[in-house]
This record gives C-alpha cells, structure tokens and sequence, in this order.
C-alpha cells in the first residue's frame, strides 16, 4: 500500500481517537430541552437590537443569582436558534438602552453592577468582527431606563432615571462624527421607564413614571425644526410604566408593562398612527403579561422577549406581523427547562428526563437521542408534577413514582410506553407516601425503599422499608427492610443482579457512609465497605457495567460543597476516587446510563442555590456491551454473541459469555461460551439442554483481565426447551361465584408456532382451543391443559398442574331500615335511622342515600335537617365471597316533616321599670296555633300572643301547633325597681292653735334617697326627710330612690286655729269683751276671783284690766290691758298710751312717748288700716261703727288693742 495512503488512514484514525471521549472524563451536553449547553440566563431590563437580519439582546438583570449580566446572544430568524456572541466588554448592568443603526448595534448607559450611579458611555458592537469599540460619551449625566429612538444616522435618546431621579433633558448622537448634540428637553414631567419609537420619519418618547405619578403623554420630535408637539395621549388611564416599543414603517407599537389604575401587570398591545394621532388596540401580547421585556424589529415584525410575567422571569419570545395583526411563538430565549428533582431513566440508545421543580412542579418530559446528541420533548407525565420521584426502567418500558408535589409526598406509579409515546397508570406503591426513596431495577423487576413521608413540605419521619415491583403481574411485594436503618436521600443503583443502597441521611441534620448490597435471590442485605469520601445526602449516582458511580451530594451542616466523583467496583468491593465533577457540586439531579456512559442533568447548585439546567455525560474507563440477541433458541443451540468493548484489556483476556436465569437474573450465571482477545469480536456458544424454556433469557460478556462485567442484551430472548412449559390463567381466578363464567387460557412457553391443546375437568376432556371457558363449574373441580409443542425443539406433551376450583354459593342480603323516633317529626327534630341487615356479612359497606345523594358510610344515619317528603334508601354492599347482587337497596321511607311555628317576642317599652308600671310584651301573630307564656320557665295563665308584664322574671312565649310542633320564643328579661318607702309618721296634733305645730316625717329611709314637700299641690322648699307644719294646709312628700323611681306620700291634712282676740271696752262703767267660751278677768295681772263672765264692773277701783278668754276651739287670748282711772270714760291709757277721743268723729289720737305703730280692723277682723307709722289717724270717711285699734312697737310687740267707736 502506498505509504502517503497509509499515513493519511493513520493521521485520519489518531483525529478520531482525539475527538472520541477519554474514559472517567466528563464532557457538557446540550441543555436539558436545548440546543447547546450554557443556554443564555432568564432576565429583565436587558437591550436589545437588531443588525442585517439578526435580533441580539444582551445585559439585564438576572433571576438566578440577582447579577447584572454582560453576556450577548443572537437570534437567527431562519434557523430560529440562538448562539452567544462576544460579551459585553464593560461591566454587567440593567436598563441599558440597545439600538441597531446599519451593520452596528450600540448600548448606551445602564445601571451597573455594584453602582450607586448609573453610566453614560456608549458601545458599538459591530457583528462582522464580533466585537465592542466604546465611543463617546455624552456630556450629560449617567442613565437607565431612558426612552430612545432612531432617524436616519442619528440616535436619540432622553429622560431615564439618573442620580438625582427621573430627568427630561434630551440628545442627539450623530454616528458618523461620534458626536452629542443636547436638544430641547422632553415637555410634560420628568420621567423614567416609558416608550420611545420612531415611525414616519419622527421620533416619539412618552409615558413611563414620574416621581410622583404614572404617565399616559405622548410627543412627537420633528428632526427638521428641532421641536417637540403633544400627540394623543395613551389610552389606558393611568398611564404605562415598564412597556415595550418599537415602530415598523409609518406606526408606533407600545404594549405591556405595568398600568397604575385597573388590574397592574398587562399584555394589551396598541398601535399608534401618526397621520390620524389616533390610538388603536391589537391582539394582546402572545406571551401573556409582561414588564421590562427586551425587543427588536427585523423586517416587518417586531420581536419581544424576556421580561416579567408578574411571577416569575419569563423565557417567552414572541413576534408581531402587523399585517395580519398576529403572534407568533419563537425559539425561547434563555433556559427553558431548569429543574430540580427530576425523575431519569433510559430504554435502549434515549434518555428520559421529567417533572422535577423551577418556581413550581413541572410535568414536561424529555428525550435524550445519545447517538445524535439532541433532545425531543415527550407526552407530558400524567401524574401530579413533582420532585424527588423514583425512576427506573424494565424491558423497553420506563416507570416512575413517589415523590413529593404540592400536597407531600405520593404513591402513585405510572408506566411509560417509549413506542406510542404515552403513560400509563399502574398499581400504586403500597408503602407510605414518600420522597426521596432510592429506586432501580434488577432484572425485570424494580424495586423502591426508603425515604421520608412529608406533608405539606414538612418532613415528619424517615423509613427503611422496602419493595419489589413486577411488571408481569403489576404487584407489589415488600422484601426485607433496608439493612441500614432509616435513610433518607441515599444514592441507589443495581448492577450485576444485585442492589446498592447508602449514605444519605439515616436522621435530620445527619449524613451516613454507609454502603449495603441486596440480593433480590435470597432477599437480604448485607454491609459493604463503607464510602470512603465525605459523608453526604441527595448525591447522584448510577452504574455502567459492574461499576457504580457516586457524583457530588450536600455534605454535612457546615462543610464545603462537594465535586467528587467516586467509582464503585461490585467485584472487588472497593472504592476509588475520579476526577473531579466538571459541573457546579449539585443535588437533586436526575440520573440514566445508556451503555457505557453515565448522565447527569439539572439539580440545585450547592455553590449559588441556583437550579440547574445544565446536562453532562461521562465516559467510563472500562466498558462491555453486548449486542442484541433475538431468538428464539432450542436448548443446545448454537448461538453468536458479538460485543462491543470501551478500554484497553491486558495479554491473556478472556471474554466469557454469560446466560442468565428465565428471569433475567444472573445471581447464578452459566457460561457458554469463550474468546481470548483483548479487542471485541463474537463468541460462539452454546445454550445449556437442561434448562427450562422461557422469555426473559439475557447474556453478557465478562472479562478475566481486567475484570469486568458487561452490560446485558436487554430486552431478553425466547429459549424453548424439549418440552413446553405450560400454565393456566385464570379469568377471573380459581375463586369465583356459583354460575361465574371463567376464561382458561394456556400460557405456552416453546409451545411451537401451533401448538395442540387438550383441556380436562376432573379427568374428562372438556376441550382442544387454546382457552376453554365455562359457567357451570363446581366446588372442587380441577382443570388441566395438556399441550404438545410443534417446534421443532419440542418432543413430548406437558401437562399444566392443575387448577382446583373454589366456587362459593351465591347470598342473597336483605337490609330494611326504621326510624327513631318515627318518620312524622316537626321541622329541625332528629331522626336516626337505623339499618337492619341480613346475610351480609360481618362488615358491609353501607351508602345512606336521600334523595338519591350519598350522606353517610355508618351503620346508622342521623340527621335533623330532614324536609317534607325527603326520600331515604340505604345500600349495602355485602361483605360475602358471592353476593347475589353486588348492591342491595333496603325499602324507601319518606318522611313526613311539620313546619315548626316560628315566635318572637318584643316589648313595646323599657323593660325595666318602676314598681307599679308595666310593659306589654307582643308575639308575632300566627294562625293555628296555640300561646302560651313562660315566666322563669314556669307556665303561667296568659294564652295570648300579648302580656301585660308587671312583675320581675324571664319571659318567653311558646306557640305549638296541631301537629304538636312548638317553638319558644327569644326571652325578654323583666327588671321590676322598687319605689322609695313613703310611710309618714306624724308627732303631734294636726290640729292646733295659733302658735301649735306638728311634725310630718318619712318613717324609714334610704341612702340616695331624695325627698320634696308639697302643701295643697305646690313644692314647698324643703326637701329633707322631715317638715313641720305650722299653718294649715294639706301636706305630702314626694321621694325618689337611687334607681329613678318616684312616689308620693298620703296626704295629711294640718289645721291651724287662729287664738281669740278679746278686746275690753266700757260700756256704762263695765268693761266688756266678745262672746267666748270661758273668761277670766285680772287687775294688775292678778285674776279676779269670779270674774268669769264676758263683762267686769270695776266699781271704780282704778288699775289696769286683762281678760283671758278660750274659743270653741280651745284656744285661748289675753287681751290687751285696759287703764281704769277714776272719773275718766273716754280717755284710755294703758302703758303710758293715751288714746282719745273715744268715741270720735274723725280724729283719733294716740299719746305715747314711743315710736309705735298702728293697725285697724272692723269688728269682722277686716283690715282696714296696716303698719301705719303715726301717733294721728283721720278715720272720717269710716262708716260709723266699732272698730279694733292695735298699737305695737317697732320691734312688732302688741302694746295695746284699743277699742275705737266712729260716731
């Protein structure tokens, strides 16, 4: 061969070698759902511009890790894919503005990362060179979140938000001179966060915030004079802040943001005609709301992505055709499937990835192609989205379950098809439900343990048991329980028909080291040697070959994160450290190997608490894999197993071929054949003759030097042995009810392409098909299937063991129900029903029903909420092996109910008053029905819906019906005050003379007690508890006590007597006074013995006369004294008064050395003159007659009563 050839073969196959991955290397994959790995971070604020056909947004502000960002991407329209370009070469920041002018993009300002101020530089990025070239800066001060448009070379740019807030200042930068121009300032309020568009050849700035309001202006800017005017302002009130903004031809497009009047966050969407100033509504925003999107226009769309959507960052990119006034969904920008938790597993060359937790549970499913390296998305699992679930693979079919979602942990398992692409539910996990349990699969089984129960996020407890799942059967079985003890978020993976399960953490707060091997044969754990590593918890791993592998984990309380990589050998039972994990050191990511390769995708970042996206694949050292073998085989066939081999094997290698069990299992593994090579090839062999036919038959290749265990040639294959293998399924089971119909069929393994059948019962044949059904079975009867193979590696019949019937008799149940008290009740009574069954064994199922609803599972049913004509049923479900129907209904009672009258009471006054008052209490009026009033819960005799109250107590009313239905009304409280005690007491007389008194007073009184006296009706000012009366009248008190109440005493009647007023006079030389009862005349003050008569002769014996007279009465006077003088008749003196003349004509003059005072009655007691201060008095006019004359001194002291004749 031509040695040019030879080396070009040679250069050829060493850049081969190279390109190939070295073993224990990792190398990143595409993202999980992506293109290519290191897919652009989720963001708002960030530019955006478009240059020769190509979007680009760049910067903003990162979800993750709340970093301004400088990285740059491109968007290709044609390809609909995205790839990063050169970063940005300043530092990170958030609100730039981005505008594409030409084949050029620039940034302009922005709020850096870790500054107080915003920046004013300005950066060209040109696409050709892929690269930055910084310009000139503005003299104006720094910006974010400013308004720009573009005309012609020119940029403008305005308002924004710099060191002193919201400005309105405004510029021009002329491309070609790399120069600013300030221009008028933008009308109306400075302002921040608004739109900024060009269309029609004029430039357009409006809304965004102020510092005080949301903005809704809009003005237009005229290149050509240098001016700004008012254009119609945006129609949603309050304005807009935070919307998107572009212009296509002669229209402005402004839409979402945050509107500050109505419901906040908005995806509304508006054009803008200059020509007619007017605003109009378009489709809403594809993508649904959003705030501080980025976009850019290419041709006649504008493309909006990135941005808000009010909960989480969104990834969303949507373009807008104003033509067809339309959205279109593009490429995502940024990661579109991070995630934590997810479940994995592989069928064949493709990986699955699904469900997991980003903000919230997810139930998207990915594939992974390993041969092409792209991914493709799958139906949706269809259980709840969740993390930490359980996933394996059996055959070609995936399985996944546990978890936790929204509610705590679950149990239910679900079966993925990989050929139709679709989910399917199975039986569910019997233990508790849990999360983060380990899970794998061995042979055709699969098998889940350990983890925690949490509910509602909260982990209440740690578990060790232990399943095994069978696909064959969809059954459960629990094995023995994990030999470690309680674990949680252990790692767990199966090679060489055996389970690993360790590490993790067997309490909270504490990690483990370690490491057991099940062996599902003898079903028993036992202890291997322990990690050798840092203990840790949600560590990843997975097996390729006889080898496990343990990636990263959280460490204990305190400790670094970890990046090691440890490889585990099944044979040797030791442990050897890797290099280290390339990726960030993670958790909860989700796990599957295809050949000889391991993958690792997303997790939470236990460097930044991020969740990942990120996918990653790693190459083991050494590798056997063996190819597919079909089938199907006679025992002692030959068979031709080719392999596959990763790594280099040493001089004298032996690959030997292995055989399973008919289960898949290679706990017991026979050798069948042999190569000594240390390359790959195929094997001859030979199937052994003494075992068992079957379909689950696997094999693999081990190697002697060094040693290692080969993957199987799953899915297995058919080997039929010299006699077929025959058993009997049942349908529905060899338990059934007398008259079932049951299905036989014969499950043939090597039974030949037709094989023949013969089906007896109890001995006699009964039939020759491949089933045999029959409805007239017995107790005790048995069946057998005798089958002759036609295959060719088949010699002799097989006869199935027999299948012995259990057939019970049928049962019929009865249920009645009855009522206590009855089925008749007034409205709100209860009712308790009780069932009555028979023949349905010790614990049926009951259903109560009324009115065809479902209301209780119990034996009995009470309820007091019944209705008139209310339909009530009871259903069992007999609890018995073979009831005649699988429900029976008990009879249908109806029931009778009875309104209940409905009373209340209500008091037309105080209820609370003083003794004496009342208050009457009314009932609502009903007919039909009878009343009765209740005090203190005692009947009492009023039988009307009214009642005059008059005494204390708790009053209620009771109104029954016919039906004997009765209803009490609410109670009305009754407060009786006692009145003041008025009883008088009287001391003395309440008759008496002039002079006399008697005291009136109240008997007993009360502290707060008030009291006022009254005399004939009129208050008297006196308001103690006592009065003395000295004048007539009629008295009486009025009192009232501390609680308001007033009463009025008896009346007590007072007579006060006037005292008599005897006057002497002399007549005919005696002195004589009125008509009394008694007299008593005295001289000098002496009495005179016998002078007991209305006149005394003095007889001339001079000295000064008293009479002392009583009335009728008893009362009695003293007159005044009466001078007698020898020889004078008509000059009176007394007391050294001399009055005179008497008798008179006019003049009456009274003598005395004393300043006196005069009074004058007629002989009626009339008063005719009063307090006349005179010693002279013309009584001229007076008609004749007798009159009284009194004299007293000026302290009012009687001197002397005259009697005076007027001739």
């Amino acid at each position: 061969m031509n040695k040019k050839i030879i080396f070009c073969l040679l250069l050829c196959l060493a850049s081969a070698i190279l390109k190939a991955q070295a073993p224990n290397t990792w190398v990143q994959k595409a993202d999980i759902g992506a293109t290519l790995p290191n897919s652009a971070e989720r963001r708002q604020e960030a530019a955006g511009f478009a240059i020769g056909g190509k979007g680009y947004i760049g910067l903003g502000y990162s979800q993750y890790t709340s970093l301004f960002l400088s990285d740059v991407w491109q968007y290709d329209t044609l390809s609909k894919t995205w790839s990063q370009v050169a970063d940005f070469p300043a530092i990170g920041r958030r609100g730039p503005i981005g505008v594409g002018v030409g084949n050029k993009g620039y940034i302009i300002g922005g709020m850096r990362n870790g500054q107080f101020g915003p920046d004013n530089d300005i950066w060209q990025y040109d696409p050709a060179a892929n690269t930055w070239t910084q310009k000139t800066s503005p003299n104006g001060p720094g910006r974010y979140w400013a308004m720009a448009f573009t005309l012609g070379q020119k940029i403008f740019i305005g308002g924004g938000w710099g060191l002193s807030g919201p400005m309105n200042d405004f510029w021009e930068y002329n491309i070609p001179t790399d120069s600013w121009t300030q221009r008028d300032t933008i009308p109306g309020d400075k302002r921040f966060s608004g739109a900024g568009f060009a269309a029609g050849g004029k430039g357009y700035i409006g809304m965004g915030v102020s510092q005080t309001a949301d903005l809704m202006d809009l003005n237009e800017w005229d290149t050509t004079t240098l001016t700004w005017t008012p254009k119609a302002n945006f129609p949603l009130t309050g304005g807009i802040t935070g919307c998107t903004s572009f212009g296509i031809g002669d229209k402005g497009y402004v839409g979402m943001g945050m509107v500050s009047v109505g419901n906040g966050y908005t995806s509304n969407f508006w054009e803008f005609n200059p020509a007619t100033n007017s605003w109009t509504q378009k489709a809403s925003y594809g993508g649904g709301i959003n705030w501080g999107a980025s976009n850019f226009v290419i041709g006649d769309r504008g493309y909006v992505a990135g941005g808000f959507d009010g909960s989480y960052w969104s990834t969303n990119m949507w373009s807008y055709a104003p033509t067809s006034n339309t959205w279109r969904h593009e490429a995502n920008f940024g990661p579109q499937h991070l995630r934590t938790g997810s479940f994995g597993f592989s069928i064949g060359e493709k990986g699955y990835i699904g469900s997991g937790f980003d903000m919230y549970h997810l139930v998207d499913v990915w594939e992974y192609d390993s041969q092409t390296g792209t991914w493709s998305q799958k139906a949706d699992f269809t259980g709840t989205g969740r993390d930490a679930a359980v996933g394996f693979s059996i055959g070609n079919k995936g399985y996944v379950g546990t978890g936790k979602d929204g509610n705590g942990g679950t149990s239910d398992f679900l079966q993925y098809d990989q050929a139709t692409n679709s989910w399917t539910q199975k039986a569910s996990f019997p233990g508790d439900p849990r999360t983060d349990a380990v899970g794998f699969s061995i042979g055709n089984k699969g098998y889940i343990g350990t983890g925690t129960y949490p509910f509602s996020g909260n982990y209440n407890g740690l578990t060790n048991d232990f399943w095994e799942y069978n696909p064959a059967t969809d059954a459960w079985t629990q094995k023995a329980n994990f030999g470690g003890g309680l674990r949680a978020n252990a790692i767990g993976f199966a090679s060489n028909g055996r389970g690993y399960v360790g590490l993790g953490s067997p309490d909270y707060g504490l990690t483990a080291l370690d490491f057991w091997e099940y062996n599902p044969t003898t079903n028993s754990w036992t202890q291997k040697a322990n990690f050798p590593g840092n203990a840790r918890t949600s560590a990843s791993s997975f097996a390729i070959g006889n080898k496990g592998y343990v990636v990263s984990g959280v460490p204990y309380i305190f400790q670094p994160a970890l990046d090691d990589v440890w490889r585990y050998n099944t044979y040797t039972d030791t442990w050897t450290q890797l290099d280290t994990f390339a990726g960030q050191p993670r958790k909860g990511t989700a796990v599957f190997t295809i050949g000889n390769k391991g993958y690792i995708g997303g997790g939470t970042s236990q460097i930044s608490g991020t969740i990942l996206g990120d996918f990653w694949q790693f190459t083991s050292d050494y590798y056997i894999h063996t190819d597919t073998v079909t089938g199907p085989y006679c025992i002692g066939s030959s068979v031709t197993v080719p392999f596959t081999i990763n790594g280099s094997f040493f001089a004298g290698n032996v690959f030997t071929a292995q055989l399973s069990d008919a289960s898949g299992s290679f706990a017991n593994p026979v050798n069948i054949g042999t190569f000594s090579d240390t390359v790959a090839g195929n094997i001859s062999c030979t199937l052994p003759t003494n075992i068992p036919s079957g379909n689950g038959y696997k094999i693999r290749v081990v190697s002697s030097s060094p040693i290692i265990y080969g993957s199987d040639n799953n899915p297995g294959f058919t080997i039929n042995g010299i006699a077929p293998i025959v058993n009997i399924n049942t349908t529905p089971g060899n338990t059934i009810c007398e008259g079932t119909t049951v299905l036989f069929k014969a499950n043939v393994v090597g039974g030949g392409t037709f094989p023949a059948y013969v089906w007896k019962k109890n001995g006699t044949t009964v039939g020759t098909d491949s089933t045999y059904t029959s409805y007239t079975l017995s107790n005790n009867d048995q069946l057998t299937c005798t089958v002759t193979s036609s295959a060719l590696c088949a010699s002799t019949p097989t006869t199935s063991a027999p299948v012995t019937m259990i057939v019970n008799p049928v049962i019929t149940s009865t249920v009645t129900i009855s009522a206590t008290p009855g089925d008749t009740i007034c409205a709100g009574s209860l009712i308790t029903y009780t069932a009555n069954v028979q023949n349905a064994g010790t614990n049926p199922v009951y259903l109560w029903q009324v009115n065809g609803i479902g209301v209780s599972n119990a034996p009995t049913y009470s309820s007091n909420s019944f209705s008139n004509n209310d339909k009530i049923v009871c259903q069992i479900t007999p609890n018995v092996a073979c009831p005649f129907t699988p429900n029976t209904f008990s009879n249908l009672d109806s029931v009778t109910v009875y309104l209940q009258p409905s009373v209340n009471i209500t008091a037309s006054g105080p209820t609370s008053f003083c003794a004496g008052d009342s208050v009457m209490l009314n009932g609502n009026m009903q007919t039909g029905v009878d009343y009765l009033w209740l005090r203190n819960n005692v009947p009492t005799i009023v039988t009307t819906p009214e009642n005059t109250a008059h005494t204390d107590g708790n009053y209620e009313l009771t109104a029954t019906t016919v039906h004997g239905c009765s209803d009490t009304s609410n109670a009305i409280q009754v407060t009786v005050k006692p009145m003041p005690d008025i009883t008088l007491l009287i001391t003395g007389d309440t008759t008496f003379c002039e002079g006399g008194s008697v005291k009136i007073e109240v008997a007993s009184t009360a502290p707060g007690n008030t009291y006022l006296w009254f005399n004939l009706g009129s208050a008297i000012n006196n308001t103690s508890a006592q009065y003395i009366a000295s004048t007539s009248g009629v008295y009486s008190v009025r009192a009232a006590n501390n609680q308001n109440c007033v009463d009025t005493s008896r009346q007590v009647t007072v007579v006060e007597n006037p005292k008599p007023q005897p006057i002497i006079t002399i007549s005919n030389g005696s002195l004589t006074t009125g008509t009394y009862s008694s007299y008593q005349w005295s001289l000098n003050q002496t009495p005179i013995s016998g002078a007991t008569n209305a006149s005394y002769n003095p007889n001339g014996n001079p000295g000064t006369y008293t009479v002392t007279v009583f009335d009728n009465n008893g009362c009695s006077n003293t007159s005044a004294p009466y001078g007698v003088s020898t020889g004078v008749s008509n000059i009176n003196q007394a007391n050294g008064i001399v009055v005179s003349p008497i008798p008179t004509h006019g003049i009456l003059q009274i003598t005395t050395q004393q300043e006196i005072r005069i009074d004058l009655f007629d002989i009626s007691g009339k008063t005719i003159l009063s307090n006349i201060r005179s010693h002279m008095i013309d009584i001229t006019e007076l008609p004749a007659g007798v009159y009284i004359l009194k004299i007293k001194d000026t302290e009012n002291n009687l001197l002397r009563v005259e009697r005076v004749v007027k001739q």
